[in-house]
Parts: structure tokens; sequence; C-alpha cells
């Protein structure tokens, strides 16, 4: 029983000892590794508007009875009045959508005019493109500092059999909605 004790207390030294020993190597062979950096945010801004609405065109020039009664232009809406009288008869507004933001903009769905009855829209047309004529459509890009020049015609359809016998006033409407590339 003596000799179990001595044994017994001579293997928990030793155990104790190894324990020490490995805590010294394991110290002295480990490393810290720091890891800093920096990053930096660069600010954006997204600013993309309407702009520079040209004094509207009645018929192209040409001879016809539409007028523009009014016209006006905010960063994002455009506002106008015409009267058309008769079959042919067209107003023309010219303005521009601009990127003044530091963020690629793309357009996300075609704009539809809306606020034609289903009787209106027998008789009244228009036209909503660039103003070169190319179609505007679902993913059009509008690069950061870019502009790009928008016709939008309003026309009493050439082809119409019948005219209106009293005055009506259209109040039409169209989103351009641009999100972030």
């Amino acid at each position: 029983m003596q000799k179990d004790r001595k044994i017994r207390a001579m293997a928990i030294t030793i155990i104790g000892i190894a324990v020490i020993g490995l805590s010294i190597g394991y110290a002295t062979l480990s490393q810290v590794l720091n890891i800093s950096g920096t990053a930096n945010i660069k600010g954006q801004n997204w600013d993309v508007v309407f702009e520079d609405l040209k004094e509207p065109t009645a018929n192209d020039g040409l001879v016809g009875s539409a007028k523009g009664v009014s016209a006006s232009l905010t960063t994002t809406t455009l506002s106008f009045a015409a009267e058309l009288s008769l079959p042919g008869d067209a107003i023309t507004y010219r303005f521009k959508v601009a990127n003044n933001g530091t963020i690629d903009a793309i357009l996300s769905e075609v704009p539809v005019l809306s606020g034609l009855s289903e009787a209106q829209a027998q008789n009244v047309v228009y036209e909503f493109t660039y103003e070169d004529g190319t179609l505007i459509k679902a993913n059009d890009e509008l690069p950061a500092g870019e502009t790009k020049n928008l016709k939008l015609v309003i026309k009493f359809d050439a082809d119409a059999t019948t005219v209106s016998e009293e005055d009506k006033q259209l109040s039409l409407s169209t989103t351009m909605n641009y999100v972030q590339k």
C-alpha cells in the first residue's frame, strides 16, 4: 500500500511535469497572427430626373387644329393639356431624362400611357419613344452622367370614323420607373 502510494505520487508528479513542459513548448511554438486593413466606402447618389421640356409642337408643324394648351415639367412629372379636334391632329412633347447621379440606372418596365377610356382609346393613340424614334424598352440603360432625349406624341387617330360631339378632357399619365443597375 505504501508502495502504491509512492507510485501514484510519482505518476502525478510526472504527469504535472509533462503538462507544464507541453504548455511551455506550445507557448514557444505558437504565433499570434493579426489581420488589419482599411475599407473605404465611396459616396454615391441617385438622381434620375426629367429636364429640358421644349415647346410642344402641333401636327409636327403641319396644318391642323391641334393646340398645346399647357405643359410643365418637374424633375419627376410631365404635365400637359392639349386640344385635338380632328382626326390626324397630333401634339408632340420633347424632353430629356437625365441620370445626374453616380449610379447606373435601368428602366424596369416599358412605360404605358394610361387614363384613356375604352372608347377614347379607339381614337387616341400615342407614341412614347426616344427622340430618334427608337422604342423605349424595359431594361434600357441610363448610365451615370448620361442624358436621353424623349418624344411623346399624342394623336387623334387619322383613321377615326367618329368624332366626339362635346369637348372631353383627357387625363393621361405614364410612369418611367428607373432602378439601380
